[in-house]
């Protein structure tokens, strides 16, 4: 029988958002929120994206100044 679905909430959303931008592996944000990566990727990848971008534009706004 498979498991039921997964359904991210909102606060599951940010908290993902924020580990992806602190640099956290996808394989252990999965591990952390008890799904398989191919999951997180699909019920979660703008998410990682929007973590990691802006993780990104704080990294190149530190550099600019």
């Amino acid at each position: 029988m498979p498991r039921p679905s997964k359904r991210f909430g909102e606060r599951d959303l940010q908290e993902i958002e924020t580990l992806s931008g602190l640099g956290m592996r996808q394989e252990d944000i999965a591990l952390a929120k008890g799904v398989c990566v191919e999951t997180l990727k699909k019920r979660a990848g703008e998410a990682l994206a929007r973590g990691r971008a802006k993780a990104r534009g704080q990294v190149m706004r530190t550099a600019y100044e």
